[in-house]
């Protein structure tokens, strides 16, 4: 699954997954990226068989790349609360801004996926 067009939609449908009481996983050939991770992290209990992908990268506005706005620029305010009301933390929010630029991705490697709390179960066979 591909990123989005519209992260305001994005962000409401993974409130509503979250308030809904649902779980995400993610099988082994699974594929997910950008707005497609931020659905993943709405699951009250996240997993994933190895093998699947999870790709990361900054976004851009038009004015720039999200990590070229300083830490307390408002551009943050709505991705930082996301992230902190999904895993507790915005840590994984500012790794993402760091791991590729806007026109490219990062595919996180499992110490990272454990680093930052995107799963809530161990990798599965």
């Amino acid at each position: 699954m591909p990123g989005s067009l519209d992260d305001e939609a994005v962000t409401r449908m993974g409130y509503a997954l979250r308030n809904a009481g649902l779980n995400t996983h993610l099988t082994a050939q699974s594929e997910i990226y950008s707005g497609a991770v931020d659905l993943f992290l709405a699951g009250n209990r996240r997993s994933m068989a190895r093998g699947a992908v999870i790709g990361v990268h900054s976004w851009a506005d038009g004015f720039g790349e999200g990590a070229a706005y300083p830490r307390d620029a408002r551009e943050h305010r709505g991705n930082v609360a996301y992230t902190r009301d999904m895993l507790g933390s915005a840590a994984f929010y500012w790794f993402s801004l760091q791991a590729a630029p806007s026109s490219g991705i990062h595919e996180m490697t499992q110490a990272e996926i454990a680093r930052y709390g995107l799963l809530t179960e161990p990798i599965r066979n």
